[in-house]
């Protein structure tokens, strides 16, 4: 077997692998990535997702997808050539309203990428967004996001050879929780006049507000009137927005909202999870959430419903636990509980 990871790589060799189409990280990576599945889940989403896109687009007239970029660092055995691990992937991706941050993971746990490990890879990496082709610029990368280890030695290894300053605080510092079939929690407490569904076009307004709502009231990324419109139309005509409408008044009014844009095999990410200032505390929120992850859990099949859980939010925090979320543990899910979305001072940013 190769050098595992926390020694040094002996006589192993490093690979640098780029791919400027799902279809190619996806037969080098899809393997790997699915079975370190929640580890791994941001990047294996997108590229599950740009890979449908890439074949819609091949035969239809459909529009050719947002270019997109992964890049992968290999240790290839020196006495078994044909073998060989996968140790970091990074992928930068575009949704509809704008770029995403750079994402980066590794099937390995935080435990085992020692500095030792990490250096010459992270300096791989990083020769090649910036010497490979087509260059990557510098200002593309306005944030990174992954588990807290890696995010911060990509960022402090960035920040040297690039010479730009991280933020002074993060973007979010967030906790990995999941909810399965053994957690979920049947019996929350629900607003019977509460009805979760999927959001159609007549919910397009409404969305729109709280979409614009959030991101003014979470930051960093704000959306305005024609932004949020765009994000609300792209979530809906995808069915990856669900809602919760209270049946208090004739008409109905949406309370609250909860997208699910990534999803593989076994596991579903719940993401834009938001109530209205006015009806916060009454139940709305939960009652959606549940719905949520019983209709992934139950109807769907999959094994996992995750969610990145933005420390110090009390409120989230309550309502997630409620429903049956609980801390990513690393022996049970071969994940890391504590993420880290870390900015760049003076850039443009994107969007997710």
């Amino acid at each position: 077997m190769c050098t595992p990871p926390g020694s040094n790589a002996g006589p192993d060799t490093l690979v640098t692998t780029r791919y400027t189409t799902a279809t190619s990280a996806y037969q080098a990576t899809a393997s790997i990535l699915q079975a370190h599945e929640i580890n791994t889940h941001i990047i294996l989403s997108y590229i599950l997702a740009q890979l449908t896109r890439e074949q819609a687009a091949s035969t239809s007239q459909q529009p050719v997808p947002l270019p997109s970029l992964w890049i992968a660092v290999w240790t290839t055995c020196s006495h078994m050539p044909q073998n060989r691990t996968l140790d970091l992937i990074i992928a930068l991706t575009a949704g509809p309203v704008g770029p995403r941050p750079l994402f980066i993971a590794s099937p390995h746990t935080s435990s085992t990428l020692t500095s030792i490990f990490l250096r010459p890879r992270i300096d791989r990496l990083i020769t090649e967004l910036l010497d490979g082709a087509p260059e990557v610029p510098v200002d593309r990368i306005f944030s990174v996001f992954g588990s807290r280890r890696l995010t911060q030695y990509f960022v402090a290894t960035w920040s040297r050879q690039v010479q730009v300053s991280p933020t002074d605080s993060p973007y979010m510092s967030a906790t990995y929780r999941i909810c399965t079939s053994d957690t979920l929690i049947g019996a929350v407490p629900q607003r019977t006049d509460g009805v979760s569904r999927l959001a159609t076009t007549q919910d397009l307004d409404r969305v729109s507000e709280l979409l614009q709502s959030r991101s003014t009231e979470i930051g960093p990324y704000i959306l305005n009137g024609q932004t949020a419109r765009l994000e609300a139309q792209s979530l809906i005509s995808t069915n990856q927005l669900y809602v919760c409408e209270s049946r208090t008044s004739v008409s109905g009014v949406i309370t609250s909202i909860a997208a699910v844009e990534r999803t593989s095999a076994n596991v579903a990410s719940v993401n834009k999870f938001y109530t209205s200032s006015q009806h916060r505390n009454q139940g709305f929120g939960s009652k959606l959430l549940s719905s949520v992850c019983q209709f992934l859990l139950h109807r769907q099949g999959r094994s996992a419903v995750v969610i990145y859980l933005s420390d110090g939010s009390s409120a989230a925090d309550t309502v997630t636990q409620r429903v049956g979320f609980r801390n990513v543990n690393v022996g049970v899910h071969g994940a890391d509980r504590d993420w880290l979305e870390q900015g760049f001072q003076d850039m443009n940013l994107g969007h997710w």
